[in-house]
C-alpha cells in the first residue's frame, strides 16, 4: 500500500487529514476545507472552488476593481441576503438571480 504525504496547512499550520484536505483554486498550497476562503462573500459573490486567505483578498479587489459590476452599499435582495449588482441597465442579485426592478 502506497503511503500518502501529509500536508501542513497554509492558513492554520496543523496537519491535515487526507479527507480535509484542499488546495487553494490559484496558488496550490493545501488547506483544510474550514479554512479555506470564497471570494467576495462579503460583497455578495461566491465563488466555487478553495482559496487560500492572500487568493481570495486578491481575487476581490480584482472584482471590485473591474468594471464589469457594480455593487450596491446598501441594497441586498429579500430573497438571499446578497448584495445587487448592476449590469448597465439592469439591476440583478448574483446569487439567485432575483431582479427587483
Amino acid at each position: 500500500m502506497a503511503k500518502r504525504k501529509r500536508h501542513r496547512c497554509a492558513v492554520c499550520n496543523e496537519l491535515i487529514n487526507f479527507e480535509d484536505l484542499k488546495f487553494c483554486e490559484r496558488c496550490d498550497v493545501p488547506l483544510h476545507d474550514w479554512c479555506a476562503e470564497s471570494p467576495c462573500y462579503y460583497l455578495g459573490y461566491c465563488s466555487d472552488g478553495y482559496y487560500c486567505p492572500q487568493c481570495s483578498k486578491e481575487i476581490e479587489e480584482e472584482i471590485k476593481d473591474s468594471d464589469e459590476y457594480e455593487y450596491f452599499d446598501n441594497d441586498r435582495c429579500p430573497n438571499c441576503g446578497t448584495f445587487y449588482v448592476r449590469e448597465e441597465n439592469l439591476v440583478w442579485c448574483p446569487n439567485c438571480g432575483y431582479e427587483p426592478f
